[in-house]
């Protein structure tokens, strides 16, 4: 008897939000929502890589002051996970075109080029290994953008030319501004002072799936530096006849980056310009921290993620850096970022909250939702109707450190409809002993295979 239980939601289906295209101030809305659809791709695609345009524009150039002992940089690395045939190409195209337009130009420019001691200037890159990165920040004053349709650049990072030895160290530097000493074959030596790289990529399911089992990517920090979006697909949903991208649209975006880079054009890059919140807008940054604070505890939601929720706070201020430049593109230091500009990339910080969850879930790396799956299994095998988090703990001892545990996973469970809390409460197992928890299970487990 199914006592009017909920539909059960499988582990592994994905649950995320869209891109909150109401988060992005004009004329970027209109620019992101128009290339979504002309191009029929979910806006996660184009809006994640608008980001991380005006990002890679404003690098080294501005930073932002939140308070005496906290200056946040302003590059962003975003990875965005579709399938194949989904036209990552031509939006990445679409996208990045005015930064590699605005790269172009500045090769044509460059004049009395000696080929032995000069190198054209450079905004760009593609997947070029650890060694040559760095030589690219140390040509281009200490920035440079690695934006990539392909997942190469997570192997090159593992030591694809390496011998199978990860070199991290220009990633995660090149993210939170640490110098880089290179030292060359011929004995000299130079230093990439507060160094700025931007990443944008985007990558297939399997290179997600892959990237986790790479030694340190997750205990050295890399993988906490990517905001991550994973789109629901739009295969079998596109339009065949689609509205083409308007050139009011497209040229209102492509002023921007041209404008945000022009302004660096006779920048030094020694001394990034200090932008500074307004006082609503301090507010709103300190209230996102504690929101984080409260998440990271044992048993809540960013627990399991706590080396990504802990640079969400400063990702969030990246952002709002990113949408107070695209909006003040003319002078991004004419006014403080606004509490409009930080309540915007709030929002944007949620959904990647939400879609990091996921993403790490799919690269195996989620205690609660990994004890989760082993009660299911031990759950099919025993097919009992009631349990308490302590009959769990006591038959799979081994499994599980403490009783704390189990009840996360159990708790993940009910809100995915496998159990119920029954009541009342199990009868305590001893003098003085709070009773466990009591839970019921869904019929529905016994009946059908739900993962």
């Amino acid at each position: 008897m199914r006592d009017n239980w909920d539909p059960i939601i499988p582990i592994e289906e994905r649950s995320v939000p869209d891109f909150p295209l109401a988060a992005l101030p004009e004329p970027l809305h209109t620019y992101v929502a128009q290339v979504a659809e002309s191009f029929q791709v979910p806006a996660e695609l184009p809006g994640c890589l608008v980001l991380t345009v005006i990002a890679a524009s404003i690098a080294k150039v501005y930073e932002v002051e939140i308070s005496a002992d906290w200056r946040e940089p302003t590059n962003l690395f975003t990875v965005v996970v579709l399938p194949s045939g989904q036209r990552k190409s031509p939006v990445f195209r679409e996208v990045v075109r005015p930064i590699d337009d605005a790269e172009q130009e500045m090769q044509n420019n460059f004049a009395d080029l000696d080929a032995a001691t000069q190198r054209p200037p450079r905004l760009l890159t593609d997947d070029v290994t650890p060694e040559e990165l760095a030589m690219l920040l140390a040509r281009n004053n200490g920035r440079i953008a690695l934006m990539s349709t392909e997942g190469g650049a997570f192997e090159t990072m593992a030591g694809r030319y390496n011998r199978g030895i990860p070199n991290l160290d220009v990633y995660l530097k090149g993210y939170s501004g640490d110098n880089i000493r290179i030292d060359r074959r011929t004995g000299t030596s130079e230093i990439v002072v507060a160094p700025s790289l931007t990443i944008g990529m985007t990558v297939q399911p399997d290179v997600l799936d892959s990237i986790a089992g790479h030694p340190g990517f997750r205990g050295r920090g890399l993988l906490a530096r990517f905001l991550f979006s994973l789109p629901k697909s739009k295969l079998g949903y596109r339009k065949i006849v689609t509205t083409p991208i308007t050139d009011r649209a497209r040229n209102s975006y492509y002023g921007i980056v041209r404008r945000l880079l022009k302004s660096s054009e006779n920048f030094d890059f020694t001394s990034p310009v200090q932008l500074k919140l307004d006082d609503p807008a301090q507010a709103l940054v300190r209230e996102h921290q504690q929101d984080i604070e409260d998440l990271l505890a044992p048993g809540k939601e960013f627990h399991p993620i706590a080396d990504w929720a802990n640079k969400l706070a400063g990702n969030m201020v990246r952002i709002a850096a990113a949408l107070h430049c695209a909006a003040q593109s003319d002078n991004p230091t004419k006014s403080g970022i606004s509490s409009d500009s930080v309540g915007r990339a709030v929002v944007l910080a949620s959904y990647f909250s939400s879609h990091a969850l996921v993403a790490f879930n799919s690269m195996g790396v989620n205690p609660i939702i990994d004890g989760a799956k082993y009660i299911l299994r031990w759950l099919r095998k025993t097919e009992v109707r009631r349990i308490t988090a302590r009959n769990v703990f006591q038959a799979t001892k081994g499994r599980f450190e403490r009783t704390s545990e189990v009840l996360a996973s159990l708790d993940f469970l009910r809100d995915r409809g496998y159990v119920r809390r029954a009541s009342p409460t199990a009868t305590p197992s001893g003098p003085g002993r709070p009773g466990s928890p009591l839970y019921e299970i869904n019929p529905a487990l016994y009946e059908r295979r739900c993962s």
